[in-house]
Parts: structure tokens; sequence; C-alpha cells
């Protein structure tokens, strides 16, 4: 019997801490500071050599290719953050598409939110969508 109100007095503060735990990981945002500004300017370097000739250095747009950034939270705001990475990584550069490494395309997509105007932290930017999942892109002003 003591085993039994052990076990279940052990299953009541872990149901009790699991929603508290989901909701903290549900409600981080690329505000909360989720890549470094060294991630940053390793992204804008990448940016520069695969990404500048359509969309420019400040992914603002060339005659090539339209802009990242014009509408950026129209486009992403309220998704999280796995859905821009794997769009990166999986169609761009248009004439490579999915050929970078992972942590590079985590590097872009750091730059994509410095760009934004999403600060910066101290914890760089994993290129794990599980872990991206759970950081939703929101606009600072709203």
């Amino acid at each position: 019997m003591r085993k039994t109100w052990m076990g279940l007095g052990m299953f009541v503060v872990l149901a009790a801490a699991t929603p508290a735990l989901a909701e903290d990981a549900a409600t981080r945002t690329i505000q909360d500071g989720v890549y470094t500004a060294e991630q940053a300017d390793r992204g804008a370097e990448l940016v520069g050599n695969a990404c500048s000739l359509c969309h420019g250095n400040t992914l603002r747009g060339s005659p090539a290719g339209p802009s990242v950034m014009s509408g950026f939270f129209d486009k992403w705001g309220s998704k999280p953050l796995a859905e821009l990475y794997t769009y990166i990584s999986t169609e761009m550069p248009a004439d490579n598409p999915g050929g970078m490494e992972p942590a590079e395309y985590a590097d872009i997509t750091a730059r994509i939110l410095s760009l934004a105007g999403a600060p910066e932290g101290s914890e760089e930017l994993v290129p794990d969508e599980a872990v991206l999942a759970n950081i939703t892109i929101v606009d600072k002003a709203k």
C-alpha cells in the first residue's frame, strides 16, 4: 500500500509540473533572445555568399529576387520558427536547395531574426526542428 501512495504522489507531482513546462516552451518567442550576435554575424557572411545575388546583402531584395524582409511578420508572424528554418533549409539557395550544412541554415535564420529586430541572446539557435517548433515568430511591436 505504501508503494501505491508513493507512486500516486509522484504521478501527481509530475502531472502538475507538465502543463507548466509545456506552457513555458509554447510561450517562447523570437523576442526572448534565441540566437547570438556572433551567430548572426556568421549568418551575414553566409547571406553575402549564398543569398545576396537574389535577395541583396540586407535581404531587402534585388533586381534578381524578392525581399525576404518586406512583409516578414505578415508572412511568418505567429508561426513556429521551425517553419521558417525548414523553408530556408529545403528551398534555398535556389540554385542548390538544401546544399548547405544545418548549422549554416541556423546562422542564416539568426541573421534574418537580427534584421527583423529580434534581440540577440546568450545561446545559439540550434538547427533542430523540434526545438525550433517551440519558438514562435512574433513582432516586438505586438
